[in-house]
């Protein structure tokens, strides 16, 4: 289950970040301060939070259990702690209910508190591969791997955006940084404008084809509609990471 320590918790960023009272932060800010007891006050400063999430989890045979803390930043006062368990084959009930306990605790407005995510796979299988795809896309070397492990998922279960923006985004890297292949902007293009068909908010998939767009000299064409999806949503990191690339060409 090693594959969790980074999924697991950027899923979860990324389900509480579909609400309008929540600023987020990425969970690339959160992997500045590995470790077992970060450093609160270092991690407060640098991201600018006042509320963390932490967490454990825990298995015994296919069975998973997370114990997940809302901590104040950067005086590490406990709000509360809930203990959520699901089988391995159901990782997306577990994020989800970890979510909805976290927005709970939050005691969000109603009209403010994010619902859970939206994209809910149609098969726990193919979730868990996905989550799998997305631990070996953190470095090159793992890269055709993850792109492999999508294309599982999306053979289990085709209308799962998130899985087809991610191979989007393998198959740009791939033909651009570890074996090009003259398809490969194409292919990448196609994986995009499927993962926007099912989802048109999905950011993710509006970040990634905005590092497609500004490759192949459309990057005029990505901030238009990063800039209308900011407006729609202003809280949501994947957008101005999308943004940042675009703004660059």
């Amino acid at each position: 289950t090693d594959f969790l320590a980074f999924s697991l918790p950027d899923a979860i960023a990324t389900s509480l970040s579909g609400g309008g009272s929540l600023i987020v932060r990425s969970s690339a800010t959160a992997a500045r301060f590995p470790g077992d007891a970060p450093d609160l006050k270092a991690l407060a400063a640098e991201a600018d939070v006042d509320r963390v999430v932490m967490g454990t989890l825990v298995r015994s045979g296919d069975q998973l259990r997370a114990t997940a803390q809302l901590v104040e930043a950067p005086s590490g006062t406990l709000i509360t702690s809930q203990t959520v368990q699901a089988s391995l084959g159901d990782l997306f009930r577990l994020q989800d209910d970890i979510a909805q306990r976290v927005v709970e605790a939050l005691s969000l407005p109603l009209t403010g508190a994010p619902a859970p995510a939206a994209d809910a796979p149609g098969n726990a299988r193919a979730y868990e591969l996905y989550l799998r795809g997305n631990e070996m896309a953190r470095t090159y070397d793992g890269m055709a791997r993850a792109r492999d492990l999508y294309r599982e998922s999306l053979d289990l279960d085709s209308d799962f955006a998130p899985a087809w923006a991610h191979l989007g985004r393998c198959h740009r890297v791939i033909g651009k940084y570890v074996s090009g292949s003259s398809d490969s902007e194409v292919r990448a293009e196609e994986a995009l404008r499927r993962a926007l068909e099912l989802n048109p908010h999905l950011s993710v998939a509006h970040k990634f084809y905005a590092n497609l767009e500004a490759d192949i000299g459309l990057a005029q064409r990505a901030l238009v509609r990063l800039l209308s999806e900011a407006k729609r949503h202003g809280n949501d990191p994947e957008l101005y990471a999308g943004l940042v690339h675009a703004c660059r060409y």
